[in-house]
């Protein structure tokens, strides 16, 4: 059965639009950005960088509670979970796992495994189609043979120079919707 890994953030939540409203009420009051300003980890906002603040963000359990779905990611994963195996991963702090099965399940979402940790190597795990928004994970994903499907966001416009000759090849595909991900899977593994 083909396996498929799924990334959290980015791909079934926009945890950086939301990061950001959270952040204006409670840790950084005074930021003015959006996430077309968010182009890697290392964007600073208020003098720390994304990253930094992100994981402060994930020690607040109504963070992670209340994080807001990507449209149509619930209908494509549960669409994908009826063919393929699919497990959901993350490399947030293994700490979340609890909350982040909580939010998985109260939005709807079905899958077969689910991976939380930040020693996670989503590039080293035994599947074959991930689906990701981090352009290093694609990349590295691809170069070793997989399907890296790139759910697009400003920080992931541009993928390291090696991507070039796996998008050429078909290794790696940008979707900017579910919908098309779901179908493009489906015509790819199922319609032979």
């Amino acid at each position: 059965m083909t396996r498929i890994a799924v990334d959290i953030d980015g791909v079934l939540t926009d945890h950086v639009t939301y990061m950001l409203e959270f952040i204006r009420g409670t840790i950084l009051k005074d930021v003015e950005m959006t996430k077309e300003d968010v182009d890697s980890w290392d964007t600073l906002i208020g003098g720390y960088s994304f990253k930094t603040i992100f994981e402060k963000c994930l020690e607040y359990d109504d963070f992670l509670r209340n994080m807001p779905v990507i449209e149509g990611a619930v209908e494509g994963v549960n669409r994908l979970v009826k063919e393929f195996h699919v497990i959901i991963v993350t490399a947030r702090p293994a700490s979340t796992a609890g909350e982040t099965y909580n939010w998985l399940r109260k939005n709807g979402f079905q899958f077969h495994t689910l991976l939380v940790g930040n020693t996670v190597d989503r590039t080293l795990l035994n599947i074959d189609v991930l689906i990701d928004d981090n352009p290093h994970a694609i990349t590295g994903f691809a170069m070793r043979g997989g399907l890296s499907i790139v759910y697009s966001q400003p920080w992931n416009m541009r993928l390291p120079p090696d991507a070039d000759e796996y998008i050429e090849k078909r290794r790696i595909i940008r979707f900017r919707e579910w919908s098309g991900i779901t179908q493009f899977i489906y015509n790819r593994f199922l319609d032979t």
